[in-house]
């Protein structure tokens, strides 16, 4: 439990920052520690941006979300930054023209990608706001709507909702899908939101699997193929203790018997 809890981390982190030995981290290391001797008797929220920033970047993985946390603090330096150099009426007038121009901006390039024959999850994202303008006119249906913001989103709601008709309890989701957690309004049976990361984190199955002994999920969500795969005799030990209720195309939901 210790070594899950306190060096888990460890392996996340090191396999993204130059292996066993993170020389890269060492190196964010250093640099925070200049940029913060740096912006130390600035404002807070340039501190605040620095940390910000290397947190979204510590991890060596980047991933558009972990992008969100600088972001308040970045708006908050460049309004402190402006504010006695740019007068207020045309900012606040030139804002929802950028705003409208960057939508629209997003649109046309999701647009001339799909159009391109590159059509993608990307793509379809980039044409966020023209596709609610379509469902607002109701020139598309919400299910074609949010299959456009993701391809699994019908399923994964259909699990919660095949999930909200069992006992209460705790669930496992086999694979990476941590959104049913959230859908079906269920605690993970244990620490882990997901079973799988890509690249693999060194180290996670063997935590994961640990973890999973010790649970007794009222609940199990099987993604198909499992990933990673379920240890031989997994599958007979799943079905003795739990009864197969609901396929959803390639998730199976298992309620305890």
């Amino acid at each position: 439990m210790l070594n899950d809890a306190l060096l888990y981390d460890l392996g996340y982190v090191g396999q993204a920052n130059g292996g066993s030995v993170p020389w890269l981290l060492l190196v964010k290391l250093a640099l925070l520690a200049v940029l913060v001797a740096a912006v130390w008797k600035r404002s807070f929220p340039a501190l605040w941006l620095v940390f910000a920033a290397f947190g979204a970047l510590f991890g060596g993985r980047i991933f558009g979300h972990y992008l969100l946390q600088p972001v308040v603090p970045l708006v908050l330096v460049l309004t402190m930054a402006a504010r006695n150099r740019l007068q207020p009426g045309r900012v606040l007038k030139a804002l929802p023209v950028a705003f409208l121009a960057a939508g629209l901006l997003a649109g046309a390039v999701g647009w001339v990608d799909a159009a391109s024959g590159h059509d993608s999850i990307l793509a379809r994202r980039l044409q966020y706001y023209p596709n609610f303008f379509r469902l607002a006119l109701r020139r598309q249906s919400y299910d074609a709507y949010v299959s456009e913001i993701d391809d699994h989103v019908l399923r994964n709601e259909a699990a919660a909702r095949a999930l909200e008709r069992l006992p209460a309890g705790t669930l496992l989701v086999w694979g990476n899908t941590p959104w049913i957690y959230v859908l079906s309004g269920r605690l993970p049976a244990t620490p882990y939101a997901s079973a799988i990361r890509s690249p693999e984190v060194p180290g996670e199955t063997s935590s994961l699997r640990r973890a999973v002994m010790m649970a007794e999920p009222s609940a199990i969500v099987v993604i198909r193929p499992p990933a990673p795969p379920l240890e031989p005799g997994a599958m007979p030990s799943l079905h003795r203790r739990y009864r197969l209720v609901k396929v959803i195309g390639e998730v199976e939901v298992y309620a305890r018997r």
